[in-house]
Parts: C-alpha cells; sequence; structure tokens
C-alpha cells in the first residue's frame, strides 16, 4: 500500500509519452487566470526537487523555485489554505545516521505571506515506523485531513495499516477518521469529504464521500469496480467528484522505475505481484454525482495522473502528470500545457479564485 501512493513519483514510462503529448494545446488559459501561478512539486532529482511556482498562463514561461529541497530528502504532496496565507505540505527530511525513512516523515507548514521561504514541523517525524502524507486543508483553515500510514504485523505487507486523519490546527488535536481511506479531498462548503478507499488485502479502490467527522459514510464508485482510483476534487459548486481513473493495469516492471520511486520501491517490503502498490498506470479523469449516480469519462489522454484541482468558480482544472502539467475545462478540448515536460507531483492554485 504504502509504495503505490508514494511512488508515484519519477514514472516518466516511454510507453507512455508519445500518447500525451500529442494532443496538447498551446492556447493562453482564460483571460481571468492571466495572473494566477500554480504551485506544484518537481520531483526531479536535488537540486531540482523541491517547491515551484509556476504561471497559469502558459505563453509566460514564467518559473519561480520557492524552495529546493536538499539531496535525499523527499516532498511528496501540498495544500493550500483557501486564503492563500499558508501551505502544508509531506517532507522527509534528509538522513541523520541510522535513522530510517518513515521514521523522519514529517507534516510541515509554510507562512506564505513570509518575505522567505521557512517550513516548521506540523506533525510527526518522531514516531518509529510512521509516514505521513496526502494533507488537504479545510476551507477555513482550521483542520488539515491526512493519511497515516504505519507498521503493521501483517506478514505480506509491513506497512499496511492506513488511517485518514484529521489535525486541528487551532488545538493541535489529532482525530482518527477512516480506516484504510486515502487521498482525501474537501468540500468547498467544507461539510464534506471525499477519499478513496482501499480493501486491505486486494488493495482494490472505491471513491467514497462522507461528513467532515467521518459519518454518513457513502460509496459514490464501488470497490473494485476500476483497476485504480485516484485524486478526487471537488467541482466548484460541490455537485461532483473527479477523479482520476485506470481501467487496466499497465505499470512498468519495477526494474523499469527510476529516480525516486524505485528508492522507495527498495526500501519498501511489498511484493510485486500485489496489486496497486502504486499509481504508474495510464489514467483518465472521470466525474460522479456526489449525490450518486454513474461515473462518466471525461478525458482521453492515457496519463499518469497525480493531484487535480480546480481554479474557484469558472471550472478551469489544473493537473500534475509525470510528463507535465496541464489545464483543461474537461470540456472534451485539448488541455493547455503549462509544462509538457518533468515530473511533477501535487497542485495549488495562488489566485485564480
Amino acid at each position: 500500500m504504502m509504495i503505490r501512493v508514494s511512488a508515484r513519483a519519477a514514472l516518466a514510462c516511454a510507453v507512455l509519452i508519445a500518447a500525451v503529448l500529442s494532443g496538447c494545446a498551446k492556447a493562453p488559459p482564460p483571460r481571468d487566470l492571466a495572473d494566477a501561478r500554480l504551485l506544484s512539486i518537481s520531483l526531479a532529482a536535488a537540486p531540482d526537487h523541491g517547491v515551484v511556482s509556476l504561471a497559469a498562463d502558459a505563453s509566460a514561461g514564467d518559473e519561480q523555485w520557492l524552495y529546493r529541497a536538499p539531496a535525499g530528502s523527499e516532498i511528496r504532496q501540498l495544500t493550500v489554505a483557501r486564503d492563500e496565507s499558508f501551505l502544508i505540505y509531506s517532507y522527509v527530511p534528509p538522513p541523520a545516521g541510522d535513522a530510517r525513512l518513515f521514521d523522519r516523515s514529517a507534516l510541515y507548514r509554510v507562512d506564505l505571506t513570509a518575505p522567505e521561504w521557512s517550513a516548521q514541523p506540523l506533525l510527526g517525524g518522531d514516531t518509529p515506523g510512521e509516514y505521513l502524507l496526502e494533507p488537504a486543508l479545510s476551507p477555513d483553515g482550521r483542520y488539515c485531513y491526512h493519511v497515516r500510514v504505519a507498521a503493521s504485523d501483517d506478514a505480506i505487507n509491513a506497512y499496511s495499516d492506513v488511517t485518514l486523519r484529521r489535525l486541528d490546527l487551532r488545538t493541535g488535536e489529532v482525530q482518527d477518521i477512516i480506516a484504510n481511506g486515502i487521498w482525501p479531498t474537501v468540500s468547498p462548503d467544507g461539510r464534506k469529504i471525499a477519499f478513496v478507499g482501499v480493501q486491505p488485502l486486494s488493495q482494490q479502490r472505491g471513491l467514497f464521500v462522507a461528513n467532515v467527522d467521518g459519518s454518513k459514510l457513502e460509496m459514490l464508485v464501488p470497490v473494485g469496480k476500476f483497476f485504480d482510483v485516484d485524486a478526487p476534487a471537488f467541482t466548484p459548486d460541490g455537485k461532483h467528484l473527479v477523479f482520476a481513473v485506470a481501467e487496466e493495469d499497465t505499470r512498468v516492471p519495477a526494474g523499469q522505475r527510476g529516480g525516486l520511486s524505485s528508492l522507495l520501491w527498495r526500501l519498501l517490503p511489498i511484493g510485486e505481484a500485489q496489486a496497486h502498490n502504486d499509481h504508474d498506470v495510464a489514467s483518465d479523469w472521470w466525474r460522479v454525482p456526489v449525490a450518486g449516480g454513474e461515473p462518466e469519462r471525461l478525458t482521453e489522454q492515457a496519463q499518469i495522473m497525480s493531484y487535480g484541482a480546480f481554479a474557484g468558480g469558472d471550472g478551469t482544472f489544473a493537473y500534475a502528470t509525470t510528463n507535465g502539467i496541464y489545464l483543461t475545462d474537461l470540456s472534451g478540448e485539448a488541455p493547455v500545457a503549462v509544462r509538457s515536460e518533468g515530473v511533477w507531483m501535487s497542485v495549488a492554485w495562488l489566485g485564480g479564485r
């Protein structure tokens, strides 16, 4: 389980490149996004691993590095407060002594109003066998939903204890919300959370929605309906969930993986035969009503998708992949390439709301 979530990293597979780059338009995004920026994580090796701010206007070519992560460290996901005053990201600092990867994982907070990057530890980093990842902020900025992956006694998967949790940023209280839940996202009105539920043994996945405290759980996409389900995001009106779907297994053998993902694959005691260990499968964006209904396909791109995020009320959707960062209105038109190369994880908007 753990490697699948964290190894979405450097997976730029040659078998996919021709298919995903051919249909990407170069037109600029809508005028009201001309001054908007995108934050994303470059998963290249140091010194090109870190947090980057990009102009949403693809023709601008503007790139600003907010933080270049040191060699041996890993930044996985980030989330930005609605008022854009701070962000939270999942981070593993460089190794120190004989400390293990999972013993150093933590959530960090950065004040975006400060004159320079200054990250403060927020949660984790001191518990053996624990990995914190996939932070998602509530609209009011009070709660940070995240996933805790911890060591277990499972003979097949030593990191199969997975819990979706909620951190109260005012009080510091941490509450377990849902077992075996990953990829949390919060509705625009702050009343619902959506997440991917994982069947522990088969690793098959489904899409769920619940109240923010984990109550009134509803399954929108049945577990096992698709080979893989990931990266849910509420539409700006809160009526639909957009999510990544892999209909079949297109995974690359472990020996052909490179960079950070290969390192994680070697470190984690998870067998190749386990299904869904990592999201290195070609996906497309789908949509399903929050009130329930049949999911429908929105794109025909076959990309290895990462996070997606909507810009305010106009419906422009940005998403990161292992082959670049793209904008789309999900109407079937060709996507706009903000970056048509590079391996990217996570995406969030600054401006454009």
